[in-house]
């Protein structure tokens, strides 16, 4: 049924809804008058929540507040809305959001009051509305999860967990020999979604990571012993906090850094003692412990410039957009103060970006492009003198996907278009790497087919060449959420999401690891690091926007969101995050025949 239609319908002061039928239709009228109608459900396996909505309740006779059910789940919040309030959401029917109509008037109240013009929802404004507002308020309750129907209408339902219904529970397999679990057991709704991981340079026995704790917002861990073993760290300064994880480390090992987003801004925050507490900051102008950087931030990313002969090592890159505007700062003091943003003057709206730096501290600011009516663009800001100034950006490439698409393993939380970017700073390559499809978007997940894209440069970004792992040309698997690191001898690696083993349903989730020995121009086969395949993960934060990856020398390390049942007699909610390690041994043999080492023992040009 079209949406516009079975919205124009909801004309009664009382409107039910609740789980008795699968199309839409009129019900008989109640005693009072009251026009009843009826909620569509789907064939799976979570209860549709009934909901009253009663016009009489609403602040402003003039706003017909059924209406709003078409666009966002319901909240009573939404009674205090106005005329004028609603007027704001004029253009919001095709914003598909799984946040409330009151909730998007506040969003955009924001974002008028800096005189910027919002024309899509930030990315994290369901996690935001879950954790800061606390959920979907309807009378004395306050319910987690909601879902969009095909109608085009949209419903709260009840995920308490239950065993999966498409998936078979397995007797748990044992984890690989250097597998781990990072985050412990929490009880539904706060299950983890999304991770990043940094390697100490002084020391890859010492390990941070940073977890979103599901509506607890972000936890940080770390590890003393080369991810054997992992630690929860202090709880972050002021709490509050939201998602978007990102760590990195000074130079010289002295200082971790991590930032997550806040209710509007991004705090940074920074620990003096590896990990363990993070309030190493200075109390500073803001008096606190944390600094809060950007209005209205989004997808923000960290980046240290590490590199021994650079001018500008020891700053401190963070990329970010707001409301779909680039945005970019700079910290010269290991994070005590950071720079305004500058004016990108003449780009393309954008998000999903990543940041990183070459050997000369030439900075690399790459973005995904947003493309109203047409595919986006893989883009990228140069900066040589350290972040000071950009020039305009260099198309990297094209793509078929634009901001965010369904798969069958992310349905409620779809792919987005996340850039990972890293550079060989011995050989001067710069990479990229995001998810696209094979073909232009559908609105229905089974076409969607995901692949993963890196892009190389070795002339410093001024030119560009796309490769993918040749598997991911088969359209009976997606890979999904990419991230890319670099090992000593310049090999160059690719995690991922890879549903190769459910090529039928495409929901069974597994993370991968591929390897090019010839600097991103060929990949070799597919080493899965999750030992237990994992089942769709059907709530609002999925398998996250981003896994973490880190290469060090010879180490790797990746974390990733994992959903395997691990023998609990109920089967029930298992999100986790899990890390793995992995170890690399190059060795060199020369024309002679005679002489072999590891990179380590032996030079790259002689003994």
């Amino acid at each position: 049924m079209n949406r516009s239609v079975a919205v124009g319908a909801l004309l009664g002061p009382i409107v039910i809804l609740s789980a008795v039928s699968c199309s839409f239709q009129q019900a008989p009228k109640p005693d009072n008058g009251s026009a009843m109608l009826v909620a569509p459900t789907t064939t799976d396996a979570f209860p549709v929540i009934p909901v009253a909505i009663d016009a009489t309740r609403g602040i402003d006779p003039r706003v017909k507040y059924a209406k709003l059910l078409g666009l966002g789940p319901w909240d009573d919040r939404n009674y205090q809305l106005t005329k004028a309030d609603t007027r704001l959401l004029k253009n919001d029917a095709d914003l598909e959001d799984l946040i409330p109509a009151y909730y998007r008037v506040k969003i955009r109240k924001q974002f008028l009051e800096r005189n910027q013009r919002l024309s899509a929802y930030p990315p994290s404004s369901l996690a935001r509305f879950l954790i800061f507002d606390g959920g979907y308020r309807v009378g004395e309750k306050t319910y987690q999860d909601a879902e969009r129907t095909p109608d085009g209408l949209y419903r709260l339902v009840d995920k308490t967990p239950v065993a999966p219904k498409t998936f078979v529970v397995e007797r748990p397999k044992r984890l690989r020999r250097f597998e781990t679990r990072i985050t412990e057991d929490t009880p539904y709704p706060y299950s983890w979604g999304g991770s990043a991981i940094a390697i100490a340079p002084h020391d890859p026995n010492l390990l941070i990571a940073a977890a979103l704790r599901g509506r607890r917002g972000q936890q940080m861990y770390f590890s003393t012993t080369g991810g054997d073993r992992w630690e929860a760290a202090a709880r972050l300064p002021l709490r509050k906090t939201c998602c978007n994880p990102s760590v990195a480390w000074s130079a010289d090992g002295t200082n971790a850094y991590a930032i997550t987003l806040g209710e509007h801004q991004i705090y940074f925050y920074r620990s003096g003692d590896h990990g363990r507490s993070w309030s190493d900051l200075p109390l500073g102008d803001q008096q606190q412990q944390r600094r809060e950087i950007g209005e209205g931030a989004d997808q923000a990313q960290l980046h240290v410039d590490a590199d021994g002969s650079s001018p500008h090592k020891e700053i401190i890159h963070l990329a970010w957009h707001e409301g779909l505007r680039l945005r970019y700062s700079r910290s010269t003091d290991r994070g005590a103060t950071w720079s305004p943003p500058p004016a990108f003057k003449g780009e393309p709206l954008g998000s999903g970006g990543d940041i990183t730096t070459d050997s000369r501290g030439n900075v690399y600011y790459f973005y995904v492009s947003a493309q109203p009516d047409r595919a986006a663009q893989v883009r990228v800001l140069k900066s040589t003198d350290g972040g000071i100034s950009f020039a305009p950006a260099v198309l990297v490439a094209e793509t078929n996907a634009n901001g965010s698409f369904p798969i069958p393993a992310m349905t409620q939380t779809q792919v987005r278009m996340q850039v990972s970017a890293v550079t060989d700073r011995n050989r001067g390559i710069v990479y990229a790497t995001w998810t696209d499809t094979t073909r232009p978007t559908s609105a229905s997940a089974a076409a969607n087919h995901a692949r993963v894209v890196v892009a190389r440069s070795a002339d410093g970004g001024a030119t560009w060449e796309t490769s993918s792992p040749p598997s991911h040309t088969n359209a009976a698997i997606d890979h999904f959420n990419p991230a890319i690191g670099i090992d000593l001898a310049g090999w160059v690696h690719l995690t991922y999401n890879d549903t190769g083993r459910d090529p039928t349903k495409r929901q069974v989730v597994d993370l991968v690891l591929t390897t090019s020995q010839d600097h991103g121009q060929t990949w070799g086969r597919e080493n899965r690091h999750s030992s237990n395949r994992s089942p769709e993960i059907r709530n609002v934060f999925g398998w996250g926007s981003r896994n973490g990856l880190d290469v060090r020398d010879q180490v790797l390390m990746s974390t990733f969101t994992d959903n395997h049942q691990e023998g609990r007699p109920n089967g029930g909610d298992s999100i986790d995050i899990y890390s793995y390690k992995q170890l690399f041994v190059h060795t060199r043999i020369f024309a002679s025949s005679f002489e072999s080492g590891t990179a380590n023992e032996w030079s790259s040009t002689s003994p």
